[in-house]
């Protein structure tokens, strides 16, 4: 996820080392950019859990936080995320994510499951 919205957004140098459980990590330099730009802020203050799954309201938020300026969404599309303190993430994304007017819904075989690397550059190629 770090990998993905670093080179999506093409994210500055970060000017610290934030967190201690990333170190020899191929992603460390992504991880410390996307928390410098605010997107993503660790598990703890000072851990990331790199090897950690990023579920669609995570990720949501992430992309939230990377593109802030978009609207609120105009409704609540799922059932499912009522309790989620994501749930107004998913909803501005599921708007966003339109093609000819009409919502591009998260799709059902990801809906319910964690985020593989390919969901993500899905996702990514269709929005950001």
């Amino acid at each position: 996820m770090a990998a993905f919205l670093d080179r999506a957004l093409d994210l500055p140098d970060a000017t610290d080392d934030y967190f201690t459980d990333d170190t020899g990590s191929t992603f460390e330099d992504s991880i410390n950019r996307v928390r410098e730009a605010g997107i993503a802020f660790g598990s703890t203050a000072t851990t990331f859990c790199p090897t950690a799954t990023v579920t669609r309201g995570q990720m949501a938020a992430f992309l939230d936080r990377a593109v802030p300026a978009l609207p609120a969404p105009t409704q609540d599309y799922f059932a499912d995320d009522e309790s989620s303190t994501f749930e107004d993430s998913i909803n501005v994304y599921y708007e966003w994510l339109e093609e000819d007017g009409e919502p591009v819904a998260y799709p059902p075989e990801i809906r319910y499951k964690w985020w593989s690397k390919q969901d993500l550059a899905r996702l990514l190629s269709m929005g950001v």
